[in-house]
């Protein structure tokens, strides 16, 4: 892993190796050199790798020096009881390290991180090394060498990122956390032309990511943020919020779509400070109500950027954030509220209008064959189903009791598309039949019908 940033002095290194949870990079400023926020505040992501490998190699070079930082952390160290790695001051030191100063060229500047001795599954999740033609890789996609286009692509059409490698899950966790941009056309990603409203909103949101100039290359492939909605039946709701409040602020999008976002891994919200991810979607919505709009949340992706306040509620881990902070209580809380809104919003749009929309179609082609039905039926007073002579086209067959069929559902739809239970439907029948037919015929239409009814359920038509 290699990065082209201010990199590290020996004496930076020390500094900031010395304790566990002590991390000096705000010290002098808040954000590099291009304006972006720095990230790290606790030191603790200095030794994440001790869970991914047992030595750490750091080649670091600062601009304007001629001192070439090159230094080995063995973790084997951190492995050991807290009591046997104490300080002098107390503190617990990150690990044993050894290294050397070289001379270099004082252009340059960088850091470069090489991992040695990688656990089994550290090794699984950054190395592809499936066998070509294996059943594993048959089995599960790779996004292993392809295009930022190409795997936008892949993304807009899977159900979840399990169905790729491991190595590649672990690519889009990383582009998940870190500020990179957005990939092209991510919101409503399957619509040529989606609404103005929608098309500002992914704009908005793409250019304050790429304003931050932070790109990351993954094994030669330029990482964008995996998030690539598609709208579902071609219909979306898409609605930005802004929030200003007494203990942070924040702005957000959220997303919803005829169905359950897909891939799973972008149901809910996602929170960010200072661009990057805190954990994961919270597939609940931030401990949403499950009994309001249960069917809905499910429908929902978004994410939320937030202040600088709401790093103060992040757990060491960060990945999780403190649910009595001040900060937190008033994003979920004020969230909850726009999204109750928004739900309200996507029943309303997405569930009911094209709910009553399909029962209009249904009873329409109900009642057209019922109206069918009724034109080739025989004439009252007829021993054939053939017109008299002269007699009106619209006067054949059944044909005003055809048209009245057709009025009644255009009018009241939900009459003709109405669940009936079989002993519903025979007690309608019945009762018509008494009153239509003489008895020996009604009893023996009925007789029939019964029959027929039996026939067809047990045959499951």
């Amino acid at each position: 892993m290699e990065d082209d940033g201010t990199g590290l002095t020996p004496q930076q290194f020390e500094t900031h190796f010395k304790k566990i949870a002590d991390s000096r990079k705000r010290e002098s400023t808040d954000t590099t050199e291009t304006g972006r926020k720095k990230i790290g505040k606790i030191g603790i992501g200095f030794i994440a790798a001790n869970e991914l490998c047992d030595r750490m190699r750091i080649e670091s070079s600062v601009a304007g020096s001629n001192e070439l930082l090159d230094v080995v952390v063995d973790f084997e160290a951190m492995r050991n009881e807290p009591a046997d790695r104490r300080n002098d001051d107390g503190s617990i030191h990150k690990g044993d390290y050894k290294g050397d100063v070289f001379g270099t060229d004082a252009d340059r500047h960088f850091t470069r991180v090489t991992l040695f001795d990688l656990k089994d599954e550290a090794r699984d999740a950054l190395i592809r090394s499936v066998p070509e033609g294996s059943q594993i890789e048959r089995d599960l996609r790779s996004l292993y060498g392809l295009a930022p286009g190409s795997v936008r692509d892949v993304l807009a059409n899977m159900a979840t990122w399990s169905d790729l490698d491991r190595y590649s899950q672990t690519m889009l966790q990383v582009a998940l956390n870190v500020p990179v941009g957005y990939p092209e056309r991510w919101l409503a990603a399957n619509i040529s032309s989606p609404a103005a409203s929608v098309a500002e909103t992914e704009q908005r949101f793409a250019d304050r990511s790429s304003a931050l100039g932070f790109r990351v290359t993954y094994d030669g492939t330029e990482l964008r943020k995996p998030v690539v909605l598609k709208a579902q039946r071609e219909s979306c709701i898409v609605r930005e919020i802004r929030h200003e409040g007494e203990h942070l602020s924040y702005s957000a999008y959220l997303f919803a779509s005829h169905g359950t976002i897909a891939p799973k891994e972008l149901q809910g919200v996602l929170i960010r400070v200072r661009e990057a991810a805190i954990g994961e979607y919270s597939q609940d919505l931030l401990n949403f109500p499950q009994s309001r709009f249960s069917l809905l949340q499910r429908w929902v992706s978004g994410e939320i950027y937030a202040s600088d306040e709401l790093e103060e509620a992040m757990n060491i881990d960060r990945s999780t954030l403190r649910e009595t902070h001040p900060a937190y209580a008033e994003l979920r809380e004020s969230f909850h509220q726009y999204l109750a809104e928004f739900l309200s919003e996507v029943r309303d749009i997405l569930y009911k209008q094209p709910a009553a929309a399909k029962r209009k179609a249904e009873a329409k082609d109900a009642s057209k064959r019922i109206a069918d039905k009724l034109r080739k039926s025989q004439p009252a007073g007829t021993d054939t189903g053939k017109p008299k002579p002269g007699t009106p086209a619209e006067d054949s067959g059944h044909e005003a009791a055809a048209k009245k069929v057709e009025e009644q559902a255009a009018s009241d739809p939900a009459a003709f598309t109405r669940k009936l239970s079989t002993a519903d439907l025979f007690e309608i029948v019945t009762t018509v039949a008494d009153e239509v037919l003489p008895p020996e015929q009604a009893g023996k239409f009925l007789e029939t019908l019964a029959s027929e009814i039996f026939r067809r359920g047990r045959s499951g038509r």
